[in-house]
């Protein structure tokens, strides 16, 4: 490991890596500027082209704040690294209107982006924070191709517009395996203001694995132009497990959007929270005579605080199997589980559930209290 390099006006030293497959972005031969000052954007590229071409490895970007006005794309295997949350901060300026994507994980696989905050200069009007779009082609199935892209991803978002979006980029090249948060010792902080996007949003369903995990989303004091916590607009086997969301619209849309390509199955959801929405804490909201059930299974979950409706609420739902064990359903305006609109008894079940008020709920023709 080579000496310190210290940077003029900063109270911090800056380590140059030596090994191979981690280099330091700050490093004078990328000049990633921790001060905020300048564009970091072309050095941190730089530097995950350097590590790229010896087979992957660490991007680090050290303590600071990194003012970045174009986009930065992942090649395979390569990770960028901070220090830790809010200790390194891409600062987004898109006073030009024209960054989109702030990073980008398309077809790529290996790709790791963590310890760090996304922030910006003022509030977004478009773009996403980080976009997954694919990855390599490596398993082929009848029919369709998907991807070994093992994407991890454990940051801290505030001003964005919409946060992390996996995105199937064709009907043969899905996303297989993305980790979304922390670890079990720290949270994850989602302070997406901008009203009704989404701080996750999740459209992949061929052959998926996806997993959100201890992460908070955060929304304003005005619950009602808060965004929308995670979207479900497709998924293979996905788990939610000690995710929070608070101060928002809908905690949980379950939002299928195209009959017979897209669906939502395998959906686990364990030790969630989701409090304090403007609408219903979990709502289910497929097309209209949606063919591919919903299956779902929700434990020891808490549905809590929807100022206006249904703790949970689902509509179009026959045909659909989702479960409620060990939830409890609180203090909503109307219903604690609530099924309408073409939802039959097979639609919802539930056993062992605390609903507080003790209100009547209804799916098709089965009532829950």
């Amino acid at each position: 490991m080579a000496a310190l390099n210290q940077f003029p006006g900063t109270a911090f030293s800056v380590v140059t890596l030596g090994m191979r497959g981690c280099v330091n972005a700050q490093d004078p031969i990328y000049g990633a500027d921790p001060t905020g000052v300048n564009d970091s954007a072309p050095a941190i590229r730089a530097a995950v082209t350097a590590v790229s071409s010896q087979g992957g490895g660490v991007v680090w970007l050290g303590s600071g704040t990194f003012k970045v006005k174009s986009t930065i794309p992942f090649l395979t295997a390569v990770s960028i690294v901070g220090a830790g949350h809010h200790a390194t901060t891409i600062m987004v300026d898109d006073s030009a209107g024209n960054i989109g994507d702030v990073f980008t994980m398309d077809s790529v696989h290996g790709c790791t982006l963590a310890e760090l905050t996304i922030d910006a200069l003022t509030a977004r009007a478009a773009g996403r924070a980080v976009a997954v779009l694919g990855g390599d082609t490596t398993v082929k199935l009848p029919g369709y191709h998907i991807s070994r892209a093992q994407h991890v991803i454990d940051i801290d978002m505030n001003n964005q517009y919409d946060g992390i979006v996996a995105l199937d980029k064709s009907a043969t090249n899905g996303i297989w395996g993305l980790s979304i948060g922390g670890d079990c010792n720290r949270f994850n902080f989602y302070r997406n203001h901008a009203a009704g996007r989404f701080p996750i949003d999740i459209n992949t369903p061929h052959g998926a694995s996806i997993e959100v995990h201890q992460a908070w989303i955060v929304g304003p004091a005005d619950y009602a132009t808060g965004p929308i916590g995670i979207r479900l607009r497709a998924s293979g086997d996905t788990s939610l497990i000690g995710v929070r969301t608070f101060g928002v619209q809908t905690g949980l849309l379950i939002d299928p959007q195209v009959n017979g390509a897209e669906s939502v199955m395998a959906l686990d959801v364990t030790s969630c929270y989701f409090d304090a929405s403007n609408g219903a804490c979990c709502r289910f909201n497929p097309i209209a005579g949606l063919t591919i059930p919903i299956v779902a299974t929700f434990m020891n979950t808490w549905f809590a605080t929807s100022t206006t409706t249904h703790a949970v609420h689902g509509s179009n739902g026959t045909g659909h199997n989702v479960a409620f064990r060990g939830c409890s359903m609180l203090n909503a305006a109307g219903y604690g589980l609530r099924g309408d609109t073409g939802c039959d008894a097979t639609t919802f079940s539930n056993s062992d559930c605390f609903f507080g008020p003790p209100l009547s709920n209804t799916s098709g023709a089965t009532s829950y209290v």
